[in-house]
């Protein structure tokens, strides 16, 4: 698996967490179609304040793709990015789009047609690096 350590030690996952996506990475690397170059932890905090884990994403250069519940679910569905996004919506709170702070949050939602809808949602830490999954798969990759 590329060294995705640094991005999952800096946003807190536990070694369990870690433990999990290296195994559902080495599940999947046959059928992926291409090698992942990012991945993106979706989360968010409980009622009790700990973090819950919602979705898995992998990003190549031409796909998406996304592991839901991956914590308790073995189950991949792979989209194709490749100037697919026709619907593009962001929403952030307390977010300067340049550093990310504790209370930050960011949502991005987008649509790739007849494909499917999605919402990924980063807080904290983490939405620096949904800004920067924004930047590098999904903003080039909406419809000319």
């Amino acid at each position: 698996m590329p060294s995705f350590r640094a991005y999952l030690e800096n946003i807190r996952v536990s070694s369990v967490v870690i433990e999990r996506i290296n195994h559902l990475h080495s599940l999947y690397q046959p059928i992926f179609p291409e090698e992942i170059q990012d991945i993106f932890v979706e989360q968010f905090k409980n009622k009790t304040g700990e973090y819950e884990y919602v979705s898995l994403f992998l990003f190549s250069k031409n796909y998406q793709m996304e592991i839901p519940n991956f914590m308790n679910l073995d189950q991949i569905s792979i989209f194709r990015l490749s100037n697919q996004l026709d619907y593009l919506k962001i929403n952030s709170s307390n977010y300067n789009f340049r550093e990310a702070e504790q209370s930050s949050e960011l949502t991005v939602e987008y649509s790739l047609g007849l494909v499917g809808d999605f919402e990924i949602n980063g807080i904290g830490k983490n939405c620096d690096y949904l800004k920067n999954i924004f930047d590098h798969y999904l903003k080039p990759n909406l419809a000319k």
